[in-house]
């Protein structure tokens, strides 16, 4: 019996640690890896549901385009370069002419001009 509990003991103290682990790995710190660098190419071929036109980013490591609604009006100039981060949605899509795919509709916020 006081085997086992200095084993539960043993096994506490470790699942104590790993969650400490995995706690320090997920800072806010580490926000501006999660940002991407990509080139504004200009109105794609699906409007929002606001009535505007969803824009087209060419992505750095992509292979295709992704599609946006949700681009700030001070960043749809084509051709300028922007970091921003970015996420698989479909928000704000509302119709497409063009044959697209879903992997293609993204979410992109925390938008800023690119320094390079």
């Amino acid at each position: 019996m006081y085997f086992l509990l200095q084993r539960f003991k043993y096994i506490g103290i470790l699942f104590t640690i790993f969650l400490c682990f995995l706690s320090s790995c997920s800072s806010d710190d580490d926000a501006d890896n999660d940002m991407v660098n990509g080139t504004v190419v200009g109105p794609a071929s699906c409007s929002t549901d606001a009535g505007d036109s969803a824009y087209s980013i060419e992505v750095d490591f992509f292979e295709y385009d992704i599609i946006t609604a949700t681009l700030p009006d001070q960043f749809k100039t084509e051709g300028i370069n922007i970091t921003f981060q970015m996420e698989r949605s479909e928000e704000g899509i509302f119709i497409c002419t063009a044959n697209l795919f879903p992997e293609q509709f993204y979410k992109v916020t925390d938008v800023r001009l690119d320094d390079e």
